[in-house]
């Protein structure tokens, strides 16, 4: 694993990090370079086949053994060379697509570890906000509780909510450390956990509201037909219209000329000039089924097309998903924010009232606990709403890099 920015590593470090660490696409990039090998290996079938033929001296009068070089040029195959070209060349392109495929996946997991890692860090300081809250009311209440000016019942109220936001400060650590693991599987980077390493800045309003008002400009349709899963799709289609016609060149008979020069004299032969040839080579397949393959794959064919539409219309619909997530999270965060406001004038108020006789300690603890669930909630909501608009920019291929508001 390599080790992480010394400081502030941000999103995109992490992504860039993916494409330079995960071994899943490390592997699907070296598939990418054999296939473009497995091309060049195609487009040498237009080159002669040379041979060489040695053969030991026992045989008979009538069977006598083989010293020769050969060359054999193919001069006419009914295109089934060019349909090999093609057909590796759509192959690279399947497996071109499928990396950038997996890349988007990896992209989407590491937003999505992101995500929670943030949004725990954000709960645990919303925790740890309220144990201070709520130490400074137990010294408080210990006061009133000596002075007897209120049983110890109300003590005892505090001292439970400490030890259940305890419990919640431990969960969101534990959530925390969880998912910057899954950081660090996912990026190959060491050392996530460390203080410093990564940047807990990630609440940017004025960005999520800029890539949420491109994404409402854009025509989804348009960017679905150039997802990655939908152009692997459509390779998909041109490698096996290349496969079909290579099996439709098959039902044509293969024009070749041959080249032999033999070496050294043989037996009773001892002319060793070179020869010349002409052929006509024919293979159909048993039963001469090379037509019926050939529709077979004909077939398959409008399969794939279809595959294509289904695939453009799932990458809509993700797409879709994002701008609605988007639109619906800046709507909370936005009614959460002036909950919170309105939970610490609340806070405030009661405060002020349980002073005054008017309300009760249960009621002042109560409305703690109110403010620290809508501040858990924002923070949530904080998290989705840039997850979801760094979804949308990976999905669309837009570089993830800070974008200044106007």
């Amino acid at each position: 694993m390599a080790p992480a920015k010394e400081f502030g590593a941000e999103l995109p470090d992490l992504l860039f990090a993916a494409v330079q660490g995960n071994p899943t696409l490390k592997a699907a990039w070296l598939e990418v370079v054999a296939s473009g090998q497995d091309l060049e290996v195609a487009e040498r079938g237009r080159w002669p086949v040379v041979s060489a033929v040695m053969e030991s001296k026992t045989g008979t009068v009538t069977t006598l053994p083989s010293r020769a070089l050969r060359a054999q040029q193919p001069v006419w195959d009914g295109g089934r060379m060019a349909s090999l070209v093609s057909e590796s060349e759509a192959q690279k392109k399947v497996i071109t697509y499928r990396y950038y495929q997996q890349q988007q996946q990896v992209f989407l997991s590491v937003v999505n570890a992101w995500q929670n890692v943030m949004a725990a860090k954000e709960r645990a300081n919303t925790a740890q906000r309220a144990m201070l809250r709520l130490k400074e009311f137990e010294a408080q209440m210990m006061r009133r509780v000596e002075a007897q000016a209120s049983p110890r019942i109300d003590l005892e109220l505090v001292e439970a909510r400490i030890f259940q936001t305890e419990v919640e400060l431990s969960s969101a650590l534990s959530n925390q450390a969880n998912s910057l693991r899954r950081l660090e599987q996912l990026t190959g980077l060491q050392s996530l956990q460390q203080p410093g390493v990564l940047a807990f800045d990630f609440f940017n309003p004025a960005v999520a509201s800029l890539i949420t008002q491109d994404i409402q400009a854009q025509d989804l349709g348009l960017l679905a037909t150039k997802d990655h899963a939908v152009l692997r799709n459509q390779a998909e289609v041109e490698l096996a219209r290349a496969r079909y016609n290579t099996k439709d060149a098959e039902k044509w008979p293969q024009l070749f000329v041959r080249v032999e020069q033999p070496v050294g004299k043989v037996v009773s032969y001892a002319d060793t000039r070179m020869s010349a040839f002409v052929g006509l080579q024919y293979t159909p397949n048993a039963g001469f089924s090379n037509q019926l393959q050939a529709q077979a794959l004909l077939t398959r064919v409008d399969s794939s097309e279809q595959l294509v539409q289904a695939a453009q219309r799932e990458v809509q619909e993700a797409f879709e998903n994002d701008r609605e997530e988007m639109v619906s999270s800046k709507a909370k965060v936005s009614a959460i924010a002036r909950a919170v406001a309105g939970s610490q004038s609340v806070l405030a108020s009661y405060l002020r009232q349980f002073q005054g006789g008017k309300k009760s300690w249960l009621d002042v603890l109560n409305a703690v606990r109110e403010l620290t669930q809508n501040e858990y909630t924002l923070a949530d909501a904080q998290a989705a709403w840039m997850a979801a608009a760094y979804k949308y920019q990976v999905r669309a291929g837009v570089p993830l890099q800070k974008v200044s508001p106007p």
